[in-house]
């Protein structure tokens, strides 16, 4: 039972197992867009579920089964059916030993039962004869002895006893024997007495045996008829748990078929996706390199604008070095003034002309932010442009292949016509000249109808074809627009480096003059502190 039970745990493992993968699988389906059709799955769903949850109530697993993917869950599967075979092979050959067993002792306990019962009643039938025999020999022994007392009462002893004194000493040997006769016949009522009443009392043990053994015989019976009845429940419930494990049975193929087109349906998902995400990555790997793209503008802004703050850095020092040296010429000659206002002019233009570079630099870097926004609107207006006109285009194509159908068509249904009205004019040549002419007014009507809509279908395939050479100009003017910006966008970058390279040789230009600047003004400051000396060694001379 133990194992039976183990067996029931397995199975009711196994169908939780399969429930979780069977949602699992109806969950990726969902997200998939693939379980659409799939009315029949749920209703298999809820009756496996239902059934799972009712068994889940009162069953608790000693084993959990884990599987990692879907093949892994077939094996395990495969595995677990064997198990469940196996083990009804197991359950069904302990069942058929029990079974064997049961009734070997049932068999065991009704013979043993049936010898002992006929012990009894073997014995109390001894038992019955003796008493019967004893009875009968009480009943005669009782029967002699009343006949020796009537015989031996007191008149018939005076009268004897008178007839031996009479006769002599003849009958004294009678009475003598009379009287130890009757002593012999009371030991021997004594003894049958005595007898009597031990097979009495062993009569009544005998009885009370007899119902003790009659009630564990009725005992016996009530549980052999239990075990009769415990087993047949349990070949019901046998039955019943194989009918349940041929189902289980049945219906774990089910699912492993269900398995397998789930497996099937999620591969063709899996390779949609790893489609969507090769194109996710090849997106990606645009937008990373418009980023680097991004990022070098980025750099090259960054490394202008500190450049420009490293030159006003050293504009600011070299004007404040300017100032102390203009605080220091003021003791100066007069001379020396002009040229130092020279220099402060010259100066103040580089300051102004590098101020008016930088304005410049700042208007170009807003033009080209501008032109690439520009730029990304019009590549995008053009690409919606371009789908809209391909999906227009793939209208009229459609249309223009309908239209030659329909004229097709109708040129068919005119050379029909044509065959028909002269096969007609052949047969019709004995007939009157009024069905002449109300036949031949009907085919030309319907000659003129034909050519009417013939002429109609060739002036929309007319139009259809020119409104898609047009739209095919309008695509050829985009895309000869879009080269144009991209020209133009590549010219920009082209006077935008050309700028940069000029700003550069101006940076450098000004770096030499300030350096040349730096050197004078050392000159002027070495000159100074000379004369200055020679002023001083004059006046203590």
């Amino acid at each position: 039972m133990k194992d039976y039970d183990f067996a029931q745990r397995e199975i009711v493992d196994l169908q939780k197992q399969v429930t979780v993968l069977l949602k699992e699988c109806r969950d990726v389906q969902l997200r998939c867009g693939l379980g659409d059709n799939d009315g029949d799955d749920s209703s298999i769903y809820a009756d496996v579920g239902m059934e799972t949850n009712a068994v889940a109530d009162n069953v608790i697993s000693e084993r959990l089964l884990t599987f990692n993917d879907i093949n892994g869950l077939v094996e395990q599967n495969v595995q677990l059916r064997g198990l469940v075979r196996s083990l009804s092979d197991q359950i069904e050959n302990r069942e058929s030993e029990f079974k064997e067993k049961l009734e070997m002792e049932h068999k065991k306990l009704t013979d043993e039962a049936a010898a002992r019962v006929a012990n009894v009643l073997q014995r109390a039938e001894e038992q019955g004869n003796m008493i019967e025999n004893l009875r009968a020999s009480f009943a005669m022994y009782k029967r002699l002895y009343e006949e020796q007392k009537k015989r031996q009462s007191p008149d018939t002893l005076l009268h004897s006893s008178e007839a031996a004194l009479e006769n002599g000493g003849k009958d004294l040997l009678f009475v003598l024997e009379g009287a130890q006769m009757q002593e012999a016949s009371k030991m021997a009522q004594e003894k049958v007495a005595k007898q009597l009443g031990s097979l009495e009392e062993k009569l009544s043990k005998a009885r009370s045996e007899l119902v003790s053994l009659q009630l564990e015989r009725d005992k016996l019976g009530s549980e052999a008829k239990h075990a009769t009845e415990k087993l047949e429940r349990f070949m019901k419930e046998f039955e019943h748990q194989d009918g349940r494990i041929k189902g289980l049975e049945a219906r774990n193929l089910e699912h492993g078929r269900l398995i397998l087109d789930f497996q099937k349906r999620l591969n063709e998902s899996m390779h949609v996706q790893h489609a969507s995400e090769d194109h996710c990555r090849k997106l990606n790997m645009e937008v990373s390199a418009l980023k680097h793209e991004k990022e070098m503008l980025s750099n090259a802004e960054k490394r202008a604008c500190d450049e420009v703050r490293r030159l006003s850095e050293r504009v600011h020092r070299l004007q404040s070095s300017l100032d102390t040296f203009q605080s220091a010429e003021d003791v100066r000659k007069e001379a020396r003034a002009a040229e130092r206002r020279k220099q402060e002019e010259y100066v103040k233009q580089i300051e102004r002309e590098w101020a008016e570079a930088k304005k410049e630099l700042q208007l170009e870097k807003e033009n080209v932010r501008s032109l690439t926004c520009d730029r990304e609107q019009t590549l995008k207006n053009a690409m919606r442009q371009v789908d809209d006109m391909g999906k227009e285009l793939a209208d009229a194509l459609r249309a223009v292949t309908a239209a030659k159908t329909r004229a097709a068509v109708a040129e068919t249904k005119l050379d029909l016509e044509k065959k028909k009205a002269s096969s007609d004019q052949n047969v019709a040549d004995g007939l009157e000249s009024r069905a002449l002419t109300v036949s031949s007014a009907e085919i030309t009507t319907d000659l003129i109808m034909m050519k009417e809509e013939v002429g109609k279908l060739r002036e929309e395939a007319q139009a259809n074809k020119e409104h898609m050479l047009q739209y095919k100009n309008i695509a050829q003017v985009n895309e000869d627009a879009l080269k144009q910006m991209e020209a133009a966008h590549e010219n920009f970058k082209i006077e935008s480096e050309k700028l940069k390279e000029s700003l550069e040789a101006e940076l450098i230009s000004s770096r030499v003059k300030i350096s040349e600047l730096h050197n004078e003004l050392r000159l002027k400051s070495e000159e100074v502190v000379l004369a200055s000396a020679v002023s001083d060694g004059q006046k203590f001379s």
